[in-house]
């Protein structure tokens, strides 16, 4: 039940009018645009306030601000039960600052100011930018509401009663106030035709708290104001956001099961309907519910190991030209949390910088002999499961001897990458072997793999027939005959009234290469592989030919660290999605797995050109 609130009136005087707009810019018809744009949504409140930045650009190494005192004073109330995480942004000017310089572009015509950029973003009255506090954090809350996440924040107030009698107050108030007396919050409801009512607004104590759900606003606004005001900001700086053992075990695991069981329905009845339109015949590929199996099977795994971990955490800060954002999952003492950080393998990414310095993108992995022989027998009884009596026994034998070779054959670090040059585009893999037979053996055995009639068959029906033809070459600069197999597709003739499946002229010939010689195995894919096997030999033997040559990429490397188990690189303006000034080598898009001591880690970094690249490319979109 809420009763109206009495609003206490005030005045602003003109020297705080005046210094709600001092050293703030007033954007220019681009930037009154882009936060008209921008209002609607709590998520572009969020960026504006820092949710993407970083509290310690350019600052010293002091200590994070604490909550207000007024507001850490009022009784603190249970977190709210659809509670999903707590957000924190320890230092909001200089998180926006960092940010909006690492953007650039039309955010820099948006006020450098977080009141300002606050009461614009609001829809609030200019003169309001006064009584925020830009000095304390911004806190916050995601609660889950009707099945979505709903962001809550709150900013702090130099007086709460100010800031509901400037905005419900008078004859032309743009907001009523009402107190919900049971949660103590006073709802300042937005007059139609006077105020947003896209954004929700609230006041408890000195925090103005913000949604764009009413109902999440009521719940979680007085947690906000009230709670997180009183609680020590974390370590660091950014943006952090924290999420407990009571929300991943409760409504966070509960929001994995669902989405996965809506999802799951609305793939079986499309195999129902598709298995209906073609006269109940069985599918062309493989068993949908063996599928679905093995996907709820992964579901399942996640859920347990959310529901077995004490703290899920991201920071996010930009940070010398780059964004980083970090997620850490710290386990609870047994459970399959614990096991999954148990079982991570962490070394250094040794093969990333032996690969060509024309490598796009690169990934590494890292393995144990127990993990890859599990890996492969998995993967069978998977594929066994998928094809279902498609697979015949003696070829689930050949399937079974393929990947235990593979397994087997290689060692514990591999990589892959994907090349280009102007003849075209290639794939190559290194990786440490075990066994340099056994790997050769093995990549041939899954090659041919392409005529087991299981794998064959969908792909001719749905392409064309491959053939695969076996044989030895000699690649310049490389000692010794090397396996080289062609996968030719012939396309199959569309049915009459049928739309071309692969749309190729005549026959397409692919050529793979591989090779193993002293613990390291090569290989390479491409129309004409050659050129690629051969860089990526030379590479090897020659670093300034590699991406060990270029400094952003070590450096790249060295963040990642050697508690790694997975890295993935990849290069804005190799991948044609950004340009660089001169011919300097480009920062690389990193994402990065590993596990510390108590804890796993998953690391992204994107480079200051792939930020600004892909907003050009955005903006171009939306003007076409």
């Amino acid at each position: 039940m809420t009763t109206p609130t009495t609003a206490v009136e005030t005045t602003i005087s003109r020297s705080e009018r005046r210094g709600a707009h001092a050293g703030v810019a007033r954007p220019g018809l681009g930037g009154v645009t882009w936060l008209r744009a921008a209002r609607g949504p709590l998520a572009a409140l969020a960026l504006a306030l820092g949710v993407m930045g970083c509290s310690s650009c350019g600052e010293s190494s002091a200590p994070a601000p604490s909550a207000s005192s007024s507001a850490a004073a009022l009784t603190p109330v249970p977190a709210p039960a659809n509670l999903l995480a707590d957000l924190y942004v320890p230092t909001p000017p200089s998180t926006w600052g960092a940010l909006r310089a690492l953007v650039g572009g039309p955010v820099m015509l948006m006020p450098a100011g977080i009141p300002l950029l606050s009461t614009t973003l609001l829809g609030l009255p200019a003169a309001t930018a006064g009584l925020l506090d830009e000095s304390t954090p911004v806190l916050g809350a995601i609660v889950e509401q009707d099945g979505e996440p709903r962001i809550v924040l709150g900013l702090h107030v130099r007086n709460g009663r100010e800031v509901i009698a400037a905005l419900a107050s008078g004859s032309d108030a743009k907001y009523r106030a009402k107190r919900d007396d049971a949660s103590g919050l006073t709802v300042l409801e937005p007059v139609p035709g006077k105020a947003p009512a896209e954004i929700r607004l609230g006041v408890a104590g000195s925090y103005l708290v913000a949604s764009k759900d009413a109902a999440a606003l009521v719940a979680a606004g007085p947690y906000v104001a009230r709670t997180l005001s009183g609680r020590p900001m974390p370590a660091g700086g950014g943006i952090v956001v924290v999420a407990d053992h009571r929300a991943l075990a409760g409504p966070i695991a509960t929001q994995v099961k669902t989405a996965w069981k809506l999802y799951r329905e609305h793939l079986a009845k499309s195999a129902e309907d598709e298995r209906a339109s073609h006269g109940g015949r069985a599918p062309d590929f493989g068993d949908p519910a063996a599928a679905l199996l093995g996907a709820g099977a992964v579901v399942d795994d996640v859920v347990a190991v959310l529901e077995s971990s004490d703290e899920l955490r991201l920071v996010i800060e930009p940070v010398s030209g780059r964004l980083d954002a970090r997620l850490e999952l710290r386990p609870g003492k047994s459970g399959a949390a614990a096991d999954f950080l148990a079982g991570m393998v962490r070394g250094p990414m040794a093969q990333l910088g032996q690969l060509p310095s024309a490598a796009a993108l690169s990934i590494e992995t890292r393995t144990t002999p127990a993990s890859r022989a599990d890996s492969a027998k998995a993967t069978g009884a998977a594929l066994t499961r998928f094809f279902g009596e498609r697979l015949v026994e003696t070829d689930r034998q050949k399937l079974d001897a393929a990947l235990g070779d593979v397994a087997h054959g290689r060692g514990d670090d591999s990589a892959l990458a994907l090349m280009t040059s102007p003849s075209g585009v290639g794939v190559v893999l290194r990786t440490s072997t075990a066994d340099d037979a056994v790997f050769v053996r093995g990549l041939k055995s899954a090659l041919g793999l392409l005529s087991v009639p299981a794998f064959a068959a969908p792909v001719e029906r749905f392409a064309g027939k491959v053939t695969v033809k076996h044989s030895t070459t000699k690649v310049k600069g490389v000692d010794g005959a090397v396996q080289r197999a062609q996968l030719t597709l012939k396309p199959r003739a569309p049915a009459p009234g049928e739309a071309p499946i692969a749309r190729l002229d005549g026959p397409t010939t692919l050529e793979v290469l591989w090779f193993a010689r002293d613990g390291v195995g090569y290989g390479a894919i491409a129309k004409q592989a050659s050129p690629f096997f051969g860089a990526l030999v030379s590479a090897g033997a020659s670093p300034d030919q590699s991406l060990a040559a270029e400094v952003p990429v070590v450096e790249a490397a060295r963040r990642v660290g050697d508690d790694a188990t997975f890295a993935l690189l990849a290069d804005p303006v190799k991948l044609g999605i950004a340009s660089a000034p001169g011919h300097a080598a480009a920062a690389p898009v990193v994402l990065g797995l590993g596990r510390g001591a108590d804890h796993a880690w998953l690391r992204v970094e994107l480079p200051e050109v792939a930020i600004r690249g892909v907003l050009r490319f955005a903006m171009g979109a939306a003007s076409r």
